[in-house]
């Protein structure tokens, strides 16, 4: 296991600064950055961050931040208890650390950060807390799975649910039962072939008890997640985004940036496209998609849909004399003055007519970090991704938010791989042996070989001035080459077999030692034991 000594403290420059972050290579290796031994420290330093950084904007960020903690940590203890019974117990004084992700059977790194939180908080004398990200999209329902064997092991799909179209998480509903219902069964037949009992033997039945409950897709998986969590001793609190956006401090922070919508388009689309010169990315549409204006109406940072809905939409305002409009992609859908508070009562309002407002990741944790973490944990991407949550921050506000922290590992499933490390450049070294064989034969063959001696003799002497003498020369070129490597035909087949069985072994290694897998597949002694055994060799160093 390795633990990274990147720091991402101390940043405060305006401007989006590129960082390299790479996942674990080996089998069983985590990173943390800032170091494990620092956090401690760091924990300390963030509380202390704004009593030291004066944000713009005349607020009273500290009296903010203290009704966001104790509004949130109110709805998770809520949320918590719906799904699980009971919530653990709340450090009233002590540091609240949070991670996020969406509510997919993700994979063994990303699991490796509920973890941490919680191992974190135990340590600092806080509270964890794990943010679900259900207003994301959900695009499938079914997770890889290894097919075939040892020797020809390929990828497979198993579903848990059908889904009818990509649509909000929060917005799904289990709609096959009996496929969600025979998910653990179908998942114990695909691993029994590789001598793996998966975790989703033991998980499965805490979601079979909460379908019975409701129909939430997002709840039935985070009850098998939380079963498997407290039963190694995790516990931490959970909270939906779309609980949490049901604050009335998110509300207020929505208000807070549509009422400075401009300039937080202009911020926005500024951080967004340094982001893409840093990291040079051509598209659009990626990291993310610039805040758009259409006419008078400038977009902001949120999504917009009516309850059941698939389709998430833009939403935009513009100020009219003296009062807001808020619309969709069609309708008027809002309206107040210019009191942040009319703003925040108008907002809220929303969901009393089943219309579903819900932060776009970058104000996600822009408000994340600002108003409710002592420590934010991120996984690789979104450590990536904040490199514009920083500088978006110190524009609007004056100053980046508080260091966050940096959690990936990779596991790869105990399937039987005895085949022998290929290294790409293996790969490309034989691919380009094949290129030249097929242009530069003369090398070879002896210098000496008579076509050889033709070609280098044709290469060496000067271009010919007549079109019809090139053409002829590049005619003979070709023949050469062609006779060079008719008679390299043996040696050609003994390149060819020896690149099929690398890329065979290649292609076989992405399925065995893979670190996409979900956690469901895994057998418990293995990935409990990877845990414990990361966090004890981080614990050594401090």
């Amino acid at each position: 296991m390795a633990e990274s000594s990147a720091s991402s403290t101390g940043r405060t420059a305006a401007h989006v600064v590129r960082r390299e972050w790479r996942a674990p290579l080996a089998n069983r290796a985590a990173i943390v950055a800032p170091p494990w031994a620092d956090l401690p420290r760091l924990v300390a330093t963030n509380q202390r961050w704004f009593a030291e950084h004066l944000l713009t904007g005349g607020i009273d960020w500290a009296a903010w931040r203290a009704e966001t903690v104790r509004d949130v940590l109110a709805a998770a203890i809520r949320y918590t208890t719906e799904i699980v019974g009971d919530a653990p117990a709340i450090a009233p004084d002590g540091p609240l650390i949070v991670d996020g992700h969406q509510p997919e059977l993700f994979h063994a790194g990303v699991w490796a950060k509920n973890f941490a939180i919680h191992r974190l908080a135990e340590r600092c004398r806080g509270t964890s807390l794990h943010v679900i990200v259900d207003n994301d999209l959900l695009k499938r329902t079914a997770i890889r799975v290894p097919a075939g064997t040892v020797q020809s092991p390929q990828f497979a799909w198993e579903a848990f649910d059908h889904l009818p179209s990509p649509r909000p998480w929060e917005e799904a509903r289990v709609t096959d039962a009996a496929c969600f219902d025979s998910f653990a069964e179908r998942i114990a037949r695909r691993m029994g072939p590789w001598g793996i009992e998966p975790l989703a033997t033991s998980a499965w039945p805490a979601a079979l008890s909460q379908r019975t409950r409701g129909d939430s897709l997002v709840d039935a998986l985070t009850a098998a997640r939380i079963a498997v969590e407290r039963a190694w001793g995790v516990a931490n609190l959970e909270l939906p985004v779309s609980r949490l956006s049901g604050t009335a401090s998110f509300h207020r922070f929505a208000a807070l940036l549509m009422l400075r919508a401009n300039d937080v388009a202009r911020h926005y689309n500024d951080v967004v496209h340094e982001y893409r010169q840093a990291n040079h990315i051509r598209s659009r549409a990626h990291p993310v998609p610039d805040l758009a204006n259409d006419g008078a109406w400038c977009e902001v940072p949120f999504r917009v849909w009516r309850a059941g809905d698939s389709q998430r939409q833009r939403p935009f305002v513009h100020r009219l004399a003296n009062a807001w409009e808020l619309r969709n992609e069609r309708d008027v859908i809002a309206g107040w003055s210019d009191s942040p508070d009319d703003a925040a009562n108008a907002i809220a309002a929303l969901a009393e007519r089943g219309i579903q407002l819900r932060p776009r990741a970058l104000t996600l944790t822009l408000f994340t970090r600002l108003l409710l973490a002592d420590l934010f944990v991120h996984g690789l991407g979104g450590a990536k991704y904040d490199e514009m949550t920083d500088a978006l921050s110190a524009r609007l506000f004056g100053a980046p938010p508080p260091p966050y922290l940096t959690i990936s590992a990779t596991a790869w499933l105990p399937l039987p791989d005895d085949y022998p490390a290929v290294a790409a450049t293996e790969i490309g070294a034989l691919k380009q042996r094949l290129w030249a064989l097929a242009h530069n034969p003369q090398r070879l063959v002896d210098v000496a070989h008579p076509l050889a001696v033709e070609k280098a003799s044709l290469l060496a002497a000067p271009r010919p001035a007549e079109r019809a003498a090139r053409r002829q020369r590049y005619l003979r070129l070709r023949e050469i080459n062609a006779q060079l490597a008719a008679e390299l035909t043996p040696h050609r087949e003994e390149l060819l077999q020896l690149l099929r069985g690398l890329e065979h072994v290649r292609d076989a290694q992405r399925v065995l030692q893979n670190r996409e897998f979900s956690w469901v597949l895994f057998p418990e002694a293995m990935l409990r034991g990877f845990y414990e055994e990361t966090f004890r060799e981080w614990s050594r160093s401090v």
